[in-house]
């Protein structure tokens, strides 16, 4: 008699019964200290099913300024206190590949961005003080750099077989050289970081004893991103990568300064084009960073807006209803009119089936 194949949805059912989940810190690879400059590195335990990465970063900020007795945070500070942040896997695949600005802007479009906001001290999320003295002042500065490998904590897509001998998932993390990103007006101020700790901490869950409730894992979440010049003013079109499927878009417009663009500055349409012909999304600036407010809880810095193709009610816990697949597309392209030259910053969130 023939065995009857199980969908994707009854073995995550299966596994949502048969597995539990574990928490667990790691171990640095080059201990937990760090400093400004410095890279960082650890390999992630060869045990379970790994579903998600995070990293407790905490230190003392000490901020010096002749006059002021405070200080305007960077919009995307303390994240951009990491020049890059890095998952590889020993097969080619790098799950993660982003600043820590653009890790910031992807952690944004969930369903919980409210945890991102700025703390001046206590037990949050993300906690920076902002004082400044002629003598220095030392800030409380602690937040969690958070990988999520699979689509979102209740679909199982995206796990990594660590116990597999043959995988290695190492995680690495680069510091910027100079503390004074974290401000908006660098001018005049001095920053120091000192007792700078990361503590990794491992989200996996156990190998389900019946072959039935082992999960697919032959699909990986990819989050990667481009940085593009804007010449000019004018139309702008972004080529993104093709040959995956996409489930987010999300992307940064700053003028020749580094700051984020108005709204109002971007004239026309902000416009999702296929194969140069199809335009399924089409809206102002203003219209979709309205509509993200309402998605994800948050105003959006300035300058950034997102297409979240897996929104569906709640974000993040959709279907695959409004994925781009684009394998078979010849273009693919993000376009919008820009009112002066600048940068654009585009974070994409995709996914890639493993072939044998």
């Amino acid at each position: 008699m023939a065995t009857q194949q199980l969908t994707p949805q009854q073995k995550n059912a299966y596994f949502a019964q048969m597995t539990r989940q574990h928490w667990q810190t790691a171990p640095m690879s080059t201990g937990s200290g760090a400093a400004l400059g410095d890279s960082v590195q650890f390999d992630v335990p060869k045990v379970r099913l790994t579903s998600r990465i995070r990293m407790m970063i905490t230190g003392d900020l000490k901020v010096t300024h002749a006059t002021a007795t405070s200080f305007v945070p960077q919009p995307f500070a303390p994240y951009n206190l990491i020049r890059r942040v890095s998952v590889d896997l020993n097969n080619g695949f790098s799950p993660f590949t982003v600043t820590g600005q653009e890790l910031y802007m992807h952690s944004l479009i969930r369903d919980n961005a409210q945890v991102l906001q700025r703390q001046d001290s206590g037990r949050g999320k993300v906690v920076m003080g902002r004082t400044s003295s002629a003598s220095g002042a030392t800030n409380q500065l602690s937040f969690v750099v958070d990988l999520p490998l699979t689509l979102n904590d209740r679909d199982p897509v995206g796990l990594i077989v660590s116990q597999n001998p043959e995988t290695t998932l190492t995680v690495k993390v680069d510091f910027v050289d100079d503390g004074k990103v974290i401000l908006d007006n660098p001018t005049g101020y001095g920053v120091t970081l000192t007792n700078l700790k990361i503590v990794p901490l491992v989200e996996s869950f156990s190998i389900p004893s019946l072959s039935e409730a082992f999960p697919d894992v032959s699909v990986l979440k990819l989050v990667q991103a481009s940085r593009e010049a804007i010449p000019g003013a004018g139309q702008m079109h972004v080529s993104l990568p093709r040959g995956y499927t996409y489930r987010k878009i999300i992307f940064l417009v700053t003028d020749a300064n580094g700051k984020g663009v108005a709204d109002a500055d971007l004239a026309g349409n902000i416009e999702i084009v296929l194969n140069q012909a199809d335009i399924p999304y089409r809206l102002p600036a203003n219209h979709l960073a309205a509509i993200n407010h309402e998605q994800f809880g948050v105003t959006l810095p300035q300058g950034v807006y997102a297409f979240d193709f897996s929104y569906q009610g709640i974000s993040n816990l959709g279907g695959a209803r409004d994925y781009f697949d684009t394998e078979k597309l010849t273009e693919f392209w993000l376009r919008f009119n820009a009112p002066a030259a600048g940068q654009i910053t585009v974070v994409y969130e995709m996914l890639s089936r493993l072939r044998s």
